[in-house]
């Protein structure tokens, strides 16, 4: 059972006092390590230190010794949590001589930087997460933060196929990227393209631009707005996808190789 803090009068960490690396091992497995520097904050020698990994809903807590010496005291293993790659991390630095665990100060919102290419995670606008779908080997969940891309994980070898095979691409992205849109404008709505409500129709948009720079959008995206038209909707989908593929001929190149030699 987690022990409760109490949140009140805490000192601010600044960033720079911590920083994380994944560190991803054999298969899909990952882990991190942090550094962390206490030093002059005028903190209790004593006073526990805890690294906390979330996203979303997810949340792992690691014990990190004392203030005075911090250091992991255990395996500070990712593969609980689903994403990884869009993970924050954060610093608690508590007092547990009480009964309740007292807050005195913290940091949040720490990026973690990727060991194996020494650079930040850049937020991916569709995370995978491979769950057991039955017989369909692919669905999209929708939540406030971004569409997530649901892989059957009862498929053999498929975390390799996911990020490797040609066919993977070829037949799933397309399809998936043309769902999102369609979910986003048909489902959701967009009450405004420059100020979306929510972040990952902001990405989203901005994707679309980036595959697609020379085709003028539709007029509105806002399905309830004077001038909306489904079918110039629709026809903007289609360019978007067709461009998307466009973009990918890497990928049709070993597929058509790949068709050609079975």
């Amino acid at each position: 059972m987690k022990r409760r803090f109490n949140y009140t009068e805490r000192k601010r960490i600044t960033q720079n006092r911590l920083s994380v690396r994944i560190v991803r091992g054999d298969g899909e497995k990952a882990s991190f390590d942090a550094s962390v520097d206490l030093q002059d904050m005028e903190l209790p020698d004593e006073a526990s230190v805890y690294l906390e990994a979330y996203h979303q809903h997810e949340l792992a807590r690691y014990k990190y010794g004392k203030v005075e010496t911090p250091a992991p005291e255990g395996d500070n293993d990712l593969s609980d949590l689903a994403r990884y790659e869009n993970l924050l991390f954060r610093i608690l630095i508590v007092d547990e001589s009480g009964k309740n665990g007292l807050l005195l100060a913290s940091a949040e919102k720490i990026q973690p930087v990727d060991a194996g290419r020494g650079r930040l995670y850049r937020k991916s606008i569709l995370p995978v997460d491979f769950q057991d779908l039955g017989r369909q080997v692919w669905t999209l969940a929708y939540d406030d933060d971004s569409p997530v891309l649901r892989v059957n994980i009862n498929i053999p070898n498929i975390r390799s196929v996911a990020k490797t095979d040609p066919r993977f691409f070829i037949h799933i992205y397309p399809a998936v990227v043309r769902e999102v849109l369609t979910h986003m404008i048909f489902i959701d709505g967009v009450d405004d393209p420059e100020e979306p409500e929510l972040d990952w129709h902001k990405d989203w948009l901005s994707f679309a631009e980036q595959v697609n720079p020379n085709i003028n959008p539709p007029g509105t995206f806002n399905r309830n707005q004077q001038g909306f038209d489904s079918t110039e909707v629709a026809g903007w989908i289609d360019q978007v996808v067709n461009e998307f593929c466009a973009s990918r001929g890497g990928e049709w190149r070993k597929y058509i190789g790949l068709e050609e030699g079975s």
